[in-house]
């Protein structure tokens, strides 16, 4: 949309918009941000949702590495007790 502080359109030279014409691009003006309000807030809202789930993924998969990297370790202290025996 378009915003219409000056219309695009042209005219016949000497008609000029009347009190309520006027009033309706204002309304179209309204509306137009009205519409920016939702869009603007539902781009928050799904970028919010979106990074909220990704970061929910990469702390599963951190735990995951966690737990792998303590069995590496728990291994690595097995491997030394056989040694010293």
């Amino acid at each position: 949309m378009a915003d219409l502080a000056i219309p695009k359109q042209q005219f016949l030279e000497g008609i000029s918009p009347d009190i309520t014409v006027k009033k309706k691009w204002i309304q179209v003006q309204i509306q137009e941000r009205v519409s920016r309000i939702n869009n603007t807030k539902q781009l928050i809202e799904d970028l919010v949702r979106g990074q909220k789930v990704n970061l929910e993924a990469k702390v599963i998969m951190f735990e995951k590495e966690k737990v792998a990297l303590e069995r590496q370790l728990a291994d690595l202290d097995i491997e030394e007790a056989e040694v010293v025996t």
